[in-house]
């Protein structure tokens, strides 16, 4: 089955119950990361994308930066890497991640254990290379000389 042949309530579904299920075993794995699970993204997405391809649900590694709402929050930079899960549906992207968490310290919205998206969340940028421009554009005082 591909991911275009659910409806969306369906897929929503699948994808909240394999995030669950990896959270929670994440949970029991690092009891002393609880509730925030902090560095644990690249395992989590790991094991989201071999859960989602037993379900036979495809899926894509999405690696890129959180971009904190509150920079007065961290020490060396307004940013942080991170790992996700997207998942293609139609003509988009679906975006699930069980440790967003680790980033409430600094970001205004309420961060659930299980984030689904229909979009990407507006704190992160979905790419590998680390958003430069953007950071000096958005945050000069970080990175004056």
């Amino acid at each position: 089955m591909r991911n275009d042949d659910y409806i969306i309530s369906e897929l929503s579904t699948l994808l909240y119950k394999a995030g669950k299920f990896i959270r929670n075993f994440l949970e029991k794995e690092y009891p002393n990361n609880i509730p925030e699970l902090y560095g644990c993204c690249i395992e989590a997405s790991e094991l989201l994308l071999l859960e989602l391809n037993k379900m036979d649900i495809q899926a894509l590694p999405a690696d890129g930066w959180v971009i904190y709402d509150f920079p007065e929050c961290c020490s060396d930079e307004p940013c942080d890497p991170h790992s996700m899960v997207k998942v293609p549906y139609k003509d988009a992207y679906i975006y699930l991640d069980t440790t967003a968490t680790q980033f409430q310290f600094c970001i205004s919205d309420t961060l659930p254990k299980v984030l689904i998206s229909n979009e990407c969340p507006y704190w992160f940028i979905d790419s590998v290379e680390k958003p430069i421009d953007y950071l000096l554009q958005e945050f000069p005082e970080w990175y004056e000389d």
